[in-house]
């Protein structure tokens, strides 16, 4: 667990795509430098069930995704990724609703872990 007074380490990552052959190999390079307890990758360019998987291979057993949003177009851009350990911090993820004038948005409430 997490002591109260220690800052946490977050990671935002604009991956443009998650399906990059460079992309695993970009975020172990940062986590070599540092251990990150949330990780928010950002423009993944996937659907959620894909997110599992990845969260596996990065070492965070916990997982949130907002999709990306429908398109017209051929490619697919957006979707959001919240990865973390829930025996080191609790997040509780809130997708804000979809509309003309905003992109994807999300609130996210992190709270250390619950002890004994």
């Amino acid at each position: 667990n997490i002591p109260r007074n220690i800052p946490l380490n977050i990671l935002f990552f604009n991956t443009e795509g998650v399906a990059r052959p460079d992309f695993l190999q970009h975020y172990m390079h940062l986590h070599s430098s540092r251990r990150f307890h949330l990780v928010i990758i950002t423009n993944t360019k996937k659907e959620g069930s894909e997110a599992q998987f990845m969260s596996q291979i990065m070492g965070f057993p916990n997982t949130k995704t907002i999709a990306p949003p429908p398109s017209g177009m051929e490619r697919v851009r957006g979707g959001i990724w919240c990865l973390w350990n829930e025996a080191e911090i609790s997040c509780e993820v809130v997708e804000i609703p979809r509309n003309q004038a905003i992109a994807q948005q999300a609130h996210i409430f992190i709270r250390p872990a619950r002890t004994g």
